[in-house]
Protein backbone atom coordinates (compact mmCIF):
# COMPACT_ATOMS: atom_id res chain seq x y z
CA UNK A 1 0.00 0.00 0.00
CA UNK A 2 1.14 3.42 -0.66
CA UNK A 3 1.79 5.91 2.07
CA UNK A 4 -1.17 8.14 1.00
CA UNK A 5 -3.67 5.28 1.05
CA UNK A 6 -2.42 4.11 4.44
CA UNK A 7 -2.79 7.63 5.81
CA UNK A 8 -6.41 7.90 4.51
CA UNK A 9 -7.28 4.59 6.18
CA UNK A 10 -5.83 5.79 9.50
CA UNK A 11 -7.74 9.11 9.29
CA UNK A 12 -11.00 7.28 8.51
CA UNK A 13 -10.47 4.90 11.43
CA UNK A 14 -9.65 7.71 13.83
CA UNK A 15 -12.71 9.74 12.69
CA UNK A 16 -14.95 6.73 13.30
CA UNK A 17 -13.39 6.23 16.73
CA UNK A 18 -13.95 9.93 17.57
CA UNK A 19 -17.59 9.67 16.47
CA UNK A 20 -18.14 6.66 18.71
CA UNK A 21 -16.64 8.50 21.66
CA UNK A 22 -18.78 11.58 20.98
CA UNK A 23 -21.89 9.42 20.75
CA UNK A 24 -21.21 8.09 24.25
CA UNK A 25 -20.32 11.47 25.78
CA UNK A 26 -22.66 13.89 23.99
CA UNK A 27 -26.45 13.39 24.30
CA UNK A 28 -26.97 15.57 21.23
CA UNK A 29 -24.58 13.56 19.05
CA UNK A 30 -27.44 11.81 17.26
CA UNK A 31 -28.53 15.19 15.98
CA UNK A 32 -25.08 15.68 14.48
CA UNK A 33 -23.83 12.28 13.26
CA UNK A 34 -21.64 13.79 10.62
CA UNK A 35 -18.59 15.85 11.48
CA UNK A 36 -19.62 19.52 11.32
CA UNK A 37 -18.44 22.87 12.47
CA UNK A 38 -18.24 22.72 16.29
CA UNK A 39 -19.42 26.29 16.67
CA UNK A 40 -22.54 25.54 14.64
CA UNK A 41 -23.17 22.41 16.73
CA UNK A 42 -22.85 24.42 19.96
CA UNK A 43 -25.26 27.06 18.62
CA UNK A 44 -27.88 24.43 17.75
CA UNK A 45 -27.47 22.73 21.13
CA UNK A 46 -27.83 26.12 22.84
CA UNK A 47 -31.02 26.79 20.88
CA UNK A 48 -32.46 23.41 21.91
CA UNK A 49 -31.62 24.06 25.55
CA UNK A 50 -33.14 27.55 25.35
CA UNK A 51 -36.33 26.06 23.87
CA UNK A 52 -36.44 23.48 26.67
CA UNK A 53 -35.90 26.22 29.26
CA UNK A 54 -38.65 28.29 27.66
CA UNK A 55 -41.06 25.34 27.89
CA UNK A 56 -40.11 24.89 31.53
CA UNK A 57 -40.71 28.59 32.20
CA UNK A 58 -44.15 28.41 30.57
CA UNK A 59 -45.00 25.36 32.67
CA UNK A 60 -43.77 27.08 35.84
CA UNK A 61 -45.87 30.16 35.06
CA UNK A 62 -48.91 27.96 34.47
CA UNK A 63 -48.36 26.25 37.83
CA UNK A 64 -48.00 29.60 39.58
CA UNK A 65 -51.20 30.90 37.96
CA UNK A 66 -53.11 27.77 39.02
CA UNK A 67 -51.79 28.11 42.58
CA UNK A 68 -52.81 31.79 42.74
CA UNK A 69 -56.29 30.92 41.46
CA UNK A 70 -56.57 28.11 44.00
CA UNK A 71 -55.41 30.37 46.84
CA UNK A 72 -57.94 33.03 45.78
CA UNK A 73 -60.77 30.49 45.78
CA UNK A 74 -59.67 29.20 49.17
CA UNK A 75 -59.55 32.74 50.61
CA UNK A 76 -62.99 33.47 49.17
CA UNK A 77 -64.35 30.29 50.75
CA UNK A 78 -62.83 31.20 54.11
CA UNK A 79 -64.34 34.69 53.91
CA UNK A 80 -67.78 33.25 53.14
CA UNK A 81 -67.41 30.82 56.04
CA UNK A 82 -66.41 33.65 58.39
CA UNK A 83 -69.45 35.66 57.28
CA UNK A 84 -71.73 32.70 57.99
CA UNK A 85 -70.17 32.22 61.41
CA UNK A 86 -70.50 35.93 62.18
CA UNK A 87 -74.17 35.87 61.15
CA UNK A 88 -74.78 32.83 63.37
CA UNK A 89 -73.05 34.52 66.30
CA UNK A 90 -75.11 37.65 65.68
CA UNK A 91 -78.32 35.59 65.81
CA UNK A 92 -77.18 33.99 69.06
CA UNK A 93 -76.40 37.40 70.53
CA UNK A 94 -79.82 38.73 69.53
CA UNK A 95 -81.45 35.68 71.12
CA UNK A 96 -79.54 36.30 74.36
CA UNK A 97 -80.62 39.96 74.29
CA UNK A 98 -84.25 38.95 73.89
CA UNK A 99 -83.93 36.50 76.78
CA UNK A 100 -82.35 39.22 78.93
CA UNK A 101 -85.16 41.61 78.04
CA UNK A 102 -87.74 38.94 78.95
CA UNK A 103 -86.08 38.36 82.31
CA UNK A 104 -85.88 42.10 82.99
CA UNK A 105 -89.58 42.43 82.17
CA UNK A 106 -90.52 39.57 84.47
CA UNK A 107 -88.37 41.06 87.24
CA UNK A 108 -90.01 44.45 86.85
CA UNK A 109 -93.34 42.70 87.08
CA UNK A 110 -92.45 41.57 90.54
CA UNK A 111 -89.61 39.03 90.54
CA UNK A 112 -86.33 39.09 92.40
CA UNK A 113 -83.76 41.39 90.77
CA UNK A 114 -80.39 40.53 92.14
CA UNK A 115 -79.27 37.02 91.19
CA UNK A 116 -81.20 36.41 87.97
CA UNK A 117 -80.22 39.67 86.26
CA UNK A 118 -76.60 39.39 87.27
CA UNK A 119 -76.40 35.83 85.92
CA UNK A 120 -77.94 36.82 82.60
CA UNK A 121 -75.80 39.93 82.25
CA UNK A 122 -72.69 37.86 82.94
CA UNK A 123 -73.84 35.29 80.38
CA UNK A 124 -74.46 38.03 77.82
CA UNK A 125 -71.02 39.54 78.45
CA UNK A 126 -69.41 36.11 78.12
CA UNK A 127 -71.21 35.59 74.80
CA UNK A 128 -69.97 38.96 73.56
CA UNK A 129 -66.40 38.12 74.52
CA UNK A 130 -66.68 34.67 72.94
CA UNK A 131 -68.00 36.22 69.75
CA UNK A 132 -65.21 38.78 69.72
CA UNK A 133 -62.49 36.21 70.33
CA UNK A 134 -63.98 33.79 67.80
CA UNK A 135 -63.89 36.44 65.11
CA UNK A 136 -60.54 37.86 66.24
CA UNK A 137 -62.11 41.13 67.34
CA UNK A 138 -60.75 43.07 70.27
CA UNK A 139 -63.03 45.08 72.52
CA UNK A 140 -61.98 48.27 70.72
CA UNK A 141 -63.07 46.74 67.44
CA UNK A 142 -66.57 46.00 68.74
CA UNK A 143 -67.85 49.50 67.96
CA UNK A 144 -66.46 49.28 64.47
CA UNK A 145 -68.07 45.88 63.94
CA UNK A 146 -71.43 47.19 65.17
CA UNK A 147 -71.04 50.10 62.79
CA UNK A 148 -70.54 47.64 59.95
CA UNK A 149 -73.59 45.68 61.05
CA UNK A 150 -71.58 42.57 61.95
CA UNK A 151 -71.75 42.71 65.74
Amino acid sequence: MSQAVLQQVLVAQSSEHERQQLARLDPFFETFPEPINCHHRDVVIGEKRAADDSELDVEEERRKRIKVEHDAQEAEHKAEQAQLEAAQAQRELEQARRELADVKASIQAGGSVSNEVQKLQAELENMRKALASKNGIGEDDGAMMRGLGVA
